[in-house]
C-alpha cells in the first residue's frame, strides 16, 4: 500500500486522477482475481501485492480529491459520509467471507473494484487541480463549478488553485520534495502527523482486532456475529459523526470524541483490575468502539485531506499514509509484548497514556477548519502557535549564522 502510494507521486501527474483511479481499480481486479484463482502461496503473495499496490493509488487520489472538490461547507459532512462507506465495505467483506467459501469471497471482492472502474469512465470528472497542472485552464473551471456553485469564495478558491498548480508546474517531482525542508511544509507536516499519531495510539486500530475475540469470549456471540456487530457500531457511529459535523466544530468534536476515548480507556482498566462481569466489559468495549469512531477517526482523515499546503499535498499525504501504516505496524508488534508481560490492563494503560499525551500536544497546535477553504486554512496554519515558534527558531538560527 505505501509503495503504491509513492509510485501514484510519479504516476498521477503524467495521467491524471482520473485515469489513474480506472487503471488502479483494474489492476485491483486482477489482484483479487489472482487471490481467488491461486494454488501456490507465492501466486496468493502476488496477488495480495497488487490489492496492497491499488489501495495506495486509491487512499492517495481519495484523499487529495476530498480536499479540492469538496465545498469547505459539506467538506466534515461528506467526509463522515466517505468514511461510512469504506466501513460499509469491510462490513461486506466480512460478510461474505462468513457466508460464502474463501474463493468465491474473493471473487466477489473484485466485483467493488470492477464497478468503481466502469463508474468512474462516465461519473468520475478529471481533477480540476490536474487540469491547471496541464494548463488545461478552461477544462479546469469548468470541471470545478460543475461541482461547486458559483461565488465569490468559489472563484476565489479556483484562483488559488491556480497558483499553487503553476508554482507546481515550475518545481517539478523533484522540486517539491526539495520543498519539504521549509516551514509552510513542516508545519501542517506535525499537525497532520500528531493527529495520526494520535488516532493511532488511541488503540482503535489494534484494539478492533482483539476486540471480536474479547466480545465472543465473555459474552454468548459467536467471533462472525461479534465481528459483524462491530461493523455494524462503526458505520453507525461514523452516520451520528455526519450529523454532529454540522452542529459543532471540528476541534470540537475530535476533543469530545477524544476525551471520551481516554474516559473509556479508563474504565476498561478498571474492569479488567476488578473483574467486573462479561456484560459490562462489554459494554464499555463498544462504548469505546463507537466513540472512536464518532468524532476522531472520520476527523483525522479529514484534516489530512485539507491541512497541507497545496503545492506538496501528494507529498505530504504519501509521506502521512507510510507513517500510519508503519506505525501501526509496529502497535501491532509491540502491543501483544505488552499484554504478556502485564496483562490487557497494561496495554489498556499504554493506550490510555500516549493518547492523552498527544491529545494535550493536538489541543494547543489544531487549528480549527470548519467551513474554511483551502486558503483560509494555510492562512490559520501560519496564524498558529506553532508556526509563530518554527519562524522564532528560524530567525534564531539565522541570526546565528550571521
Amino acid at each position: 500500500m505505501v509503495v503504491g502510494a509513492f509510485v501514484s507521486l510519479y504516476i498521477i501527474p503524467l495521467l491524471g486522477y482520473r485515469s489513474s483511479l480506472i487503471n488502479s481499480e483494474i489492476l485491483c481486479v486482477i489482484g483479487w482475481l489472482t487471490l481467488s484463482f491461486s494454488e501456490h502461496f507465492i501466486i496468493f503473495i502476488l496477488g495480495s501485492i497488487l490489492v496492497g499496490f491499488s489501495s495506495g493509488f486509491d487512499y492517495q487520489i481519495l484523499t487529495i480529491s476530498r480536499g479540492e472538490i469538496l465545498a469547505s461547507e459539506i467538506r466534515g459532512i461528506l467526509s463522515s459520509v466517505i468514511t461510512s462507506s469504506y466501513m460499509l465495505g469491510v462490513l461486506l467483506v466480512h460478510l461474505s467471507a462468513i457466508i460464502l467459501p474463501w474463493r468465491i469471497a474473493l471473487k466477489c471482492c473484485s466485483l467493488a473494484p470492477l464497478l468503481t472502474a466502469v463508474a468512474s469512465i462516465f461519473v468520475y470528472p478529471e481533477s480540476p487541480s490536474w487540469l491547471l497542472y496541464k494548463e488545461r485552464t478552461e477544462e479546469a473551471g469548468n470541471v470545478f463549478f460543475s461541482l461547486r456553485e458559483v461565488t465569490a469564495e468559489s472563484q476565489e478558491e479556483f484562483k488559488f488553485m491556480q497558483a499553487k498548480q503553476s508554482i507546481l508546474r515550475e518545481r517539478g517531482v523533484l522540486g517539491s520534495f526539495k520543498a519539504i525542508c521549509t516551514k509552510d511544509f513542516v508545519v501542517p507536516f506535525l499537525i497532520g502527523f500528531t493527529l495520526l499519531t494520535a488516532q493511532c495510539v488511541s488503540g482503535c486500530d489494534i484494539i478492533a482486532i482483539y476486540s471480536v475475540d474479547l466480545l465472543s469470549k465473555m459474552s454468548y456471540m459467536s467471533p462472525d456475529v461479534a465481528t459483524i456487530f462491530f461493523d455494524g457500531l462503526s458505520i453507525a457511529a461514523c452516520i451520528v459523526s455526519s450529523y454532529m459535523t454540522k452542529k459543532i466544530t471540528h476541534r470540537g468534536l475530535l476533543f469530545f470524541s477524544s476525551v471520551g476515548t481516554i474516559v473509556l480507556l479508563i474504565l476498561l482498566m478498571v474492569i479488567s483490575v476488578h473483574q467486573f462481569s462479561a456484560a459490562v466489559f462489554a459494554l464499555c468495549l463498544c462504548a469505546y468502539s463507537a466513540i472512536v469512531n464518532v468524532g476522531l477517526v472520520p476527523i483525522s482523515w479529514l484534516l489530512i485531506s485539507e491541512i497541507f499546503p497545496e503545492p506538496n499535498k501528494d507529498i505530504a499525504i504519501c509521506l502521512a499514509n507510510g507513517y500510519f501504516n508503519f506505525f501501526i505496524f509496529i502497535l501491532a508488534k509491540l502491543v501483544p509484548i505488552i499484554e504478556s508481560s502485564g496483562g490487557i490492563v497494561a496495554a489498556l494503560g499504554f493506550f490510555g497514556i500516549t493518547f492523552s499525551l498527544s491529545i494535550i500536544v493536538l489541543f494547543f497546535i489544531m487549528p480549527e477548519t470548519k467551513e474554511l477553504s483551502l486558503s483560509e486554512i494555510e492562512d490559520v496554519v501560519r496564524q498558529g502557535k506553532l508556526y509563530r515558534f518554527a519562524s522564532y527558531l528560524t530567525k534564531g538560527t539565522a541570526g546565528h549564522k550571521s
